[in-house]
């Protein structure tokens, strides 16, 4: 039995997604303020300067959310959102 599974015979459901949830946030919590080396080392709030970067930023975003889905749906759980980072940068996704 692999790991995921071992926590969801451990850990309701619910709690599970929830503390995946926090481990991310706490991950990502200074993220938009950090040098970044998907984004040539600049931070994600320094590329918001020009429309190329903030298209980089967007992608990239985009990015950890597709990763998130995949491995949300391999784990059994609901996939956690990404939207507290484009809100702190005041990004709306255009999808």
């Amino acid at each position: 039995v692999d790991e995921i599974a071992k926590l969801h015979q451990l850990i309701p459901h619910a709690k599970l997604n929830r503390l995946v949830e926090l481990a991310i946030r706490r991950t990502y919590a200074n993220w938009c303020d950090e040098p970044i080396p998907a984004l040539g080392g600049k931070t994600p709030r320094q590329c918001l300067a020009t429309r190329r970067g903030r298209e980089s930023v967007r992608q990239l975003l985009r990015t950890y959310e597709f990763d998130e889905a995949r491995r949300a749906e391999a784990e059994s759980r609901e996939p956690v959102s990404y939207g507290f980072l484009w809100e702190a940068l005041g990004l709306v996704r255009d999808d």
